[in-house]
């Protein structure tokens, strides 16, 4: 038995087709093994589980826990507390290679720990964001447990555990037109969305409100986290999101709010409306979100009375959208900002002219001693906000001296910028085979087609000359997988 189990050596198989068809040889072996022999097999679990590595031997690994795992927990062959550590040990160390031919029964076992069988919350959302980046390192595809470890996070306030899987954004979706299909499966060489598909059970397939609720969640979470610039970025990817007939949703309608006041907390000024909006959604936007329209526009001005006064008398508003909280975020940063504003004149300001020349966006007044503008910068220096170093001097005046905004990084930030670099390679490398199969495509032309008769129509003002991805695209010509409801 342990010989069956053990007889796939995945380093022996040096070519793609030699490996693809031991790998399905080996399935089909396992598989007739636990139909005839299953209660030998659960029987010998606790040895077999010990013997078979769980890297080198996923598959076989995998077919005796996916076997244990249904039995009552009074009849388990091993504890409880012994299955979870088999478990673990398992998703913190499978071969992702052997996985892509096994994705039923293993993506079963991630629902499982999405569902907590196994593990709380905070441990699932830390063990699954641990099994994406292993089945896809550069965190190129977007995936139906994206969605249900995101969910399961924002639900739970565990934040910090799935910030590793929503820092870098997805390029690819499920069931994407025109994605390069290689000769096996096990090609290393692959996209993710060649191996990470409803085929191989690895993921189900999204429609257009899973994206938007995933986007939709992802933002919240930032926002939460107040990283206001992921934040922008992400709410922004809802706005530009593209649709069938040109309408506007009520959910790209509450993100262009945020979008905007996010903008104010990222960039500290009012952001510049993306150019890839349609007339009609355009229309929509500025209609159903001008008191925020009309706050942005006072954030970088000193007009303070007025913009306490936005402020307050749209309270009512605010409290409707459920944007109170990041209003009363933005209404903090006016002074902020104002402050940051200053490092376009002054190298060195003492604390006192800085209370001076700066406002609060709740009083509309500078604040009333000294004491409460240096609180204000060190928590600012603190937050990474403000790049400056408060220093006294002999006669006792306290000064602030802005430091250069293009320092030398830090080596860990130069390490992040390396594996983005890298990351960006090899995802141009999928896009090129992409866009090779894309530029042949019918339904390309189509598109091309249509969206020329669509920027004629609006007289070539709803749309950039850029006819990527980000441009208004009919999803529906260039997936298979993204349906409207």
């Amino acid at each position: 038995m342990d010989a069956l189990l053990l007889a796939f050596e995945p380093g022996q198989h040096p070519t793609d087709e030699l490996y693809h068809r031991a790998v399905e040889k080996h399935i089909q072996s396992v598989w007739k093994l636990f139909t005839e022999n299953a209660d030998a097999v659960v029987a010998n679990a606790p040895q077999l589980l010990e013997i078979i590595h769980p890297t080198d031997h996923s598959i076989s690994h995998l077919a005796i826990l996916n076997t244990i795992k249904r039995i009552d927990e009074s009849k388990l062959p091993v504890s409880p507390d012994a299955l979870r550590e088999y478990i673990l040990r398992f998703l913190l160390s499978f071969d992702q290679r052997q996985i892509r031919y096994v994705g039923e029964p293993f993506y079963d076992l991630v629902k499982d720990i999405l569902a907590c069988k196994y593990f709380p919350a905070r441990q699932a959302i830390e063990i699954i964001a641990i099994v994406l980046r292993r089945l896809d390192p550069d965190s190129a595809l977007l995936t139906s447990t994206h969605l249900a470890v995101v969910k399961l996070a924002y639900e739970t306030e565990n934040y910090d555990q799935v910030l590793p899987i929503i820092e870098k954004p997805w390029v690819f979706l499920p069931g994407m037109k025109n994605q390069t299909t290689p000769a096996y499966l096990c090609d290393m060489s692959a996209s993710p969305a060649a191996y990470i598909t409803t085929s191989t059970s690895l993921t189900e397939l999204l429609n257009r409100d899973d994206v938007m609720k995933h986007e939709y969640l992802v933002a919240q979470i930032f926002t939460a986290k107040q990283r206001w610039t992921d934040a922008h970025k992400t709410y922004q990817r809802i706005v530009i999101w593209p649709t069938r007939d040109g309408g506007v949703s009520k959910i790209a309608i509450e993100c262009y709010r945020r979008w905007i006041l996010t903008g104010l907390l990222a960039h500290g000024q009012n952001p510049t409306q993306p150019s890839n909006i349609n007339a009609v959604a355009v229309k929509a936007f500025n209609a159903e979100s001008k008191p925020y329209a009309d706050l942005a526009a006072l954030f970088p001005t000193m007009n303070a009375e007025q913009f306490k006064a936005d402020a307050e008398k749209s309270a009512e508003t605010w409290n409707g959208h459920q944007t109170t909280t990041l209003v009363k975020e933005v209404v903090k940063a006016y002074q902020k900002w104002q402050i940051l504003g200053l490092a376009d004149v002054y190298h060195k300001i003492s604390v006192s002219e800085i209370r001076e020349k700066t406002l609060s966006g709740e009083t509309a007044l500078p604040l009333e001693a000294d004491q409460e503008v240096e609180e204000l910068l060190q928590d600012m220096i603190r937050d990474g906000m403000l790049q400056g170093v408060l220093e006294t001097t002999s006669d006792g005046t306290k000064y602030l001296t802005y430091l250069p905004r293009e320092e030398e990084i830090e080596y860990t930030e130069y390490q992040r910028k390396i594996k983005d670099d890298v990351r960006i390679k090899t995802i141009n490398k999928w896009a090129s085979a992409s866009d090779a199969r894309l530029a042949a495509s019918k339904d390309y032309a189509k598109h091309i087609i249509r969206e020329q008769k669509r920027q004629d129509k609006d007289g070539g003002q709803s749309q950039s000359a850029d006819y990527g991805f980000e441009a208004s695209v009919d999803e529906e010509d260039l997936m298979t997988g993204i349906q409207h409801p």
